[in-house]
């Protein structure tokens, strides 16, 4: 594999397992204390990092602006941990669905600019201050939600309604920014039981997307009847706990990715 591809974007993180180089540095910003979303007038405004977690979230974004500075992703992948965990790299993260990574994305320049515990408006400030490429990708792949279901002192729950449509909004701001790109937009998975708070949350949020006039660059999907038995619960084996998806549920996510991945030969 050629060894530009074989690393595939990845955040460099291979390269930079504990310490960031001089030129990661320069894109390194100080935590922000800002003002909740509410208080600035829009509950799904553009905010950084709301929760703390197990990586270094200022670190993550300096590393993806970095990346990005040298080099284009043909796809990319945006979200939050169930996108980040995905693949190789080494922030003492998770690292699950190596094979059905490589098996997807070994022909492509891809970044997964997954972030853990983003919520939408987490994205659209990593958006907004460095992280969206320069050049059209081939292809965006998005799933981002699940997180917006959760109550913290740092956030407050956001209604499906406002977080189907930030999600809406998100993909008509890409379009615009990327008018070549195709985008698939995920339903938010299943999480947590069938009859739970969290998945009443997600049903309710998911049914939001079929009502929305989505531009014919964007390929809406569900892998809820894949990612559930019939009684409604998780498959046991397609997850790694109440949230993350295992080795089996990426083979299950690549398989729905890979039939709208670009023509191999377009990549050069």
């Amino acid at each position: 594999m050629d060894a530009i591809k074989q690393i595939t974007l990845t955040l460099l993180t291979t390269l930079l397992p504990f310490t960031l180089t001089a030129a990661v540095e320069d894109f390194m910003i100080s935590p922000l204390e800002l003002p909740s979303a509410e208080i600035a007038g829009d509950p799904m405004g553009a905010l950084p990092r709301l929760e703390h977690d197990s990586y270094d979230w200022y670190k993550r974004h300096a590393l993806i602006c970095h990346t990005l500075s040298e080099s284009e992703p043909e796809i990319l992948l945006l979200g939050d941990s169930i996108t980040h965990f995905w693949g190789p790299h080494n922030d003492g993260t998770p690292q699950r669905g190596l094979n059905a990574w490589e098996k997807t994305f070994s022909n492509y320049k891809v970044l997964n600019a997954g972030f853990g515990w983003d919520r939408v408006q987490n994205l659209r400030w990593r958006l907004e201050n460095g992280e969206a490429p320069k050049k059209d990708p081939k292809l965006i792949i998005l799933h981002i939600g699940t997180n917006n279901s959760s109550q913290t002192k740092n956030a407050r729950q956001s209604t499906p309604e406002e977080t189907a449509k930030a999600i809406y909004m998100l993909t008509e701001e890409l379009l615009q920014r990327y008018p070549s790109t195709r985008i698939l937009l995920f339903e938010i998975f299943p999480r947590d039981a069938k009859n739970s708070p969290t998945r009443q949350w997600i049903d309710a949020t998911n049914k939001y997307f079929d009502k929305l006039p989505l531009d014919s660059r964007v390929t809406l999907i569900s892998l809820y009847h894949v990612l559930t038995q019939p009684d409604g619960e998780r498959i046991p084996s397609a997850y790694a706990d109440r949230v993350h998806l295992s080795d089996k549920g990426y083979d299950i996510w690549a398989r729905a990715i890979q039939r709208h991945l670009p023509p191999k030969k377009s990549i050069k």
